[in-house]
């Protein structure tokens, strides 16, 4: 069975969480969108050590933990709330281009 199509939420502050957690369940593919502004911060916050003048390209993929070096960064306060929920769906994070955020949560094998 395939995997669904991606449903898109834009990150609205803290009130965003609770739409997510709606729509996690077994072969779930959500797409975080958040404002390209948060671009650099991100990108400092997964590459913290990364020296100034580098490319700052967002490829970075793991379990829900990823989210907890976002949850310092303005306007970013309440993401790692999801970790959790999304450590017991078994969800995969991909982190990427301008700002987005990819959580998948597999199709549950029966």
């Amino acid at each position: 069975m395939s995997q669904q199509p991606a449903i898109t939420i834009l990150w609205r502050g803290r009130e965003t969480v609770s739409e997510v957690l709606n729509c996690l369940r077994p072969a779930a593919d959500i797409e975080l969108h958040l404002a390209e502004e948060y671009h650099h911060a991100l990108f400092r916050a997964l590459h913290p050590n990364a020296p100034l003048g580098q490319p700052e390209e967002l490829d970075a993929a793991g379990g829900p933990e990823l989210l907890q070096q976002l949850g310092h960064i303005s306007g970013l306060q309440g993401i790692e709330t999801l970790i959790m929920p999304l450590r017991r769906a078994n969800a995969r994070v991909h982190i990427y281009g301008r700002a987005k955020i990819s959580i998948r949560v597999p199709h549950l094998s029966g």
